[in-house]
């Protein structure tokens, strides 16, 4: 089996939005090794930790639908995505919680 040689406009495309990706997220930051999230309430935390889940999930959508769908033909691949990444995420975030949790307990 061969696969498609991609789209030169695809692959342009897909370089313009990583590059997009690497400005947004370095607006998020204060300096080296230093996240602008620090010290936020707790309604601030949690609301930027679902900002960021909901981003990273719709992210990871559109990588599926741009190389499984688009480029690969794969039809069923952004609904298997979809009930597959769902899980991925909700243990991700439990993850998070509970290793953020442990390191303030370690925190002197």
């Amino acid at each position: 089996m061969t696969l498609p040689s991609p789209d030169p406009l695809s692959l342009a495309t897909l370089r313009r939005a990583g590059d997009d990706l690497v400005t947004i997220s370095a607006r998020f930051c204060t300096g080296p090794g230093q996240v602008s999230g620090r010290g936020r309430s707790p309604p601030g935390l949690v609301r930027s930790v679902a900002t960021t889940v909901a981003g990273g999930y719709l992210v990871f959508l559109l990588v599926v639908l741009i190389f499984h769908v688009w480029v690969a033909g794969e039809q069923g691949a952004l609904l298997s995505a979809v009930r597959g990444g769902a899980p991925l995420t909700a243990v991700a975030v439990a993850a998070f919680v509970l290793l953020s949790w442990l390191e303030s307990r370690a925190r002197p």
